[in-house]
């Protein structure tokens, strides 16, 4: 009896510590300026770029492995513990970089980031998910998974105001420094998290884990489809996310860059706390088309205004992020088995960081060649070729 209500209060206070978990993992300063303190290191955006390729070719390759780990062999929390040291790394690499070591040492950090955030992937939402299940909450997942992710844009919002701050009053590197702290922050507050009940390490060989995996994914039709959305949506919108700042630096002063991104962050927050009622109150059905096409319709209308209000035009496409992404979430998450989340999770992630890779190169080239407002447009056109299938997805929802 001592054993289970002990082991029922460590799922409780998973729950509790997740929106910290979520605040401190979207609280990194470094991120706002990134592309910028890059393109100064190496006075290229193709170069800048690259390392932000690299980043997402490491999680490929580490991707799969990084999931059975999770859900075999090393459990949730350990898993987390690894992504938060390997970050640690990271984080002290691109600062050093500045002064010793240059493109090398950045490309060094983007590894561990990679590897950091192959890590992360799946295991986080996985963890939570377990401990809501087992705390007899299940079917409010995605409101307490919405208010959740909103903690972790409420960190974004904090990290964008420091770092555009620090950036220019100090310099980019000294923001790239204060980041270690944060990741410090990170790794306290989940060394306090519990691995759920449900979160069995049976030890399968890897192998015969990844075939499970492939096989529930080609058998489900909603699996299947989402999995196709989410490779053109996501990948997309990461390097649409990451080069808007290098795209804003062309028309308008960092202080200004600040604003909008901040201005991105909150409407994020809105978009994840509000998202399990909306979801609730409507349904996956009409939420999740109506999300996405409001985002790519906003993102559109900015780039074609192209002028000063662009840069506070476009982060409105961030008050849709939250609710697509907790109904797809929360509808993936029903469908798979325990043993088979972290590691389905992580084929699905592994599918759009190579193609983020790919496209950030692409993207990269494209604006050094033509013009960042050009690698803007290419980058929105392959989002837009994810609404027909989420379109599709909804028109067999029942709810």
């Amino acid at each position: 009896m001592f054993y289970k209500k002990r082991k029922k209060n460590l799922v409780l206070r998973n729950i509790r510590l997740y929106p910290w978990h979520y605040f401190f993992r979207g609280c990194i300063p470094s991120n706002a300026i990134a592309i910028l303190y890059f393109a100064e290191v190496t006075q290229s955006y193709m170069s800048a770029t690259t390392i932000f390729a690299l980043r997402f070719l490491a999680i490929a390759l580490v991707e799969i492995p990084c999931g059975v780990f999770s859900d075999q062999y090393m459990g949730r929390k350990l898993t987390i513990i690894a992504a938060n040291i390997a970050r640690l790394l990271a984080f002290f690499s691109f600062p050093i970089a500045a002064f010793w070591g240059g493109f090398p040492l950045l490309l060094l950090g983007a590894i561990f980031m990679g590897i950091s955030d192959a890590l992360f992937s799946g295991t986080d939402e996985s963890l939570l998910y377990e401990s809501v299940v087992e705390s007899k909450k299940g079917k409010i997942f995605h409101q307490i998974f919405g208010k959740c992710k909103s903690l972790m844009q409420l960190g974004m919002a904090i990290a964008t105001l420091l770092g555009f701050a620090i950036a220019y009053f100090f310099s980019l590197q000294t923001a790239m420094w204060i980041t270690i702290f944060f990741g410090f922050a990170s790794l306290f507050i989940d060394s306090f998290l519990a691995n759920p009940k449900n979160n069995i390490l049976n030890r399968t060989a890897i192998k015969t884990q990844i075939k499970q995996a492939l096989s529930l994914m080609k058998k489900n039709k909603l699996v299947k489809d989402m999995t196709a959305a989410r490779l053109l949506n996501y990948s997309a919108g990461e390097v649409l996310y990451r080069f808007e700042v290098a795209f804003f630096y062309t028309m308008v002063p960092l202080w200004i860059i600040a604003i909008a991104r901040i201005e991105r962050q909150f409407l994020g927050i809105l978009s994840f706390w509000f998202s399990g009622n909306l979801i609730s109150r409507f349904g996956f059905r009409k939420v999740i088309p109506l999300s996405v096409s409001g985002d790519i319709a906003v993102r559109f209308s900015g780039l074609c205004l192209n002028n000063i209000l662009t840069p506070f035009l476009l982060p409105i496409s961030n008050l849709f992020l939250g609710t697509e992404m907790v109904a797809s979430d929360t509808l993936l998450q029903r469908e798979f088995k325990d043993s088979l989340r972290a590691t389905i999770l992580s084929l699905i992630s592994l599918g759009i960081n190579i193609i983020s890779a790919l496209l950030y190169l692409f993207i990269g080239f494209l604006a050094d060649l033509t013009s960042p407002l050009f690698a803007m447009f290419a980058a929105l056109s392959f989002k837009m070729l994810a609404l027909p299938l989420y379109f599709k997805i909804s028109s067999w929802l029942k709810v």
